[in-house]
């Protein structure tokens, strides 16, 4: 049993070539920051989940970004909405590893991260979002480090946000940020987290 997984979402070619519709300037400016977390992962012997996302992607841009393809024991799954844990057999594979917390990095964008994020919550995974190593684009006129902000607001806010320095350092409280057992642990549901 590894204590911790790791969930590398959307880390697709896309997002990082410049003449991409879906460039974004974050996933440029964070890509050494994800390489050195999904490396970190790897060398610990974590379980590494790689979510790919489907849809409006061309096939050029929907490739798997160099350095973060699966590896060969390492799970893939194909995101077709809002949520990763959508994907058919998502679930029962993260709880197959029966970590003690999990780690989501993204290149997603604000909807797939929030969405992913939320879902997790709700079904009481006890995950964590990598503020500094998530990436968007500009849309709908916010500028890309507002809606990194809000996604940070919104991790922070559930006490599940973690920084990369802190997780590549293990400098965190394991106990505060992930239960041991997260079958019966208690979790922030939606609801609390709206009523708050």
């Amino acid at each position: 049993m590894s204590r911790f997984a790791l969930i590398c979402q959307g880390f697709q070619r896309g997002f990082v070539d410049t003449t991409s519709p879906i460039f974004s300037v974050s996933a440029s400016l964070r890509r050494s920051v994800c390489e050195q977390i999904l490396k970190h992962a790897r060398r610990r012997g974590w379980p590494v989940i790689h979510i790919y996302l489907e849809g409006a992607l061309s096939l050029s841009e929907a490739a798997a970004l160099e350095g973060f393809s699966p590896g060969p024991l390492e799970s893939y799954f194909c995101q077709r909405t809002l949520s990763a844990f959508a994907c058919p057999g998502l679930e029962e594979r993260l709880r197959s590893f029966n970590c003690e917390g999990v780690f989501l990095i993204s290149y997603a964008g604000l909807a797939a991260i929030a969405g992913t994020f939320l879902e997790a919550l709700q079904r009481r995974i006890p995950i964590r979002l990598v503020t500094d190593a998530i990436a968007d684009t500009a849309l709908s006129g916010v500028a890309e480090e507002e809606r990194l902000n809000a996604l940070s607001v919104l991790a922070r806010s559930c006490g599940r946000d973690v920084c990369s320095f802190d997780l590549l350092s293990a400098q965190f409280d394991v106990q505060s940020s992930a239960q041991a057992d997260w079958r019966s642990a208690p979790a922030v549901l939606l609801q609390d987290v709206f009523a708050q």
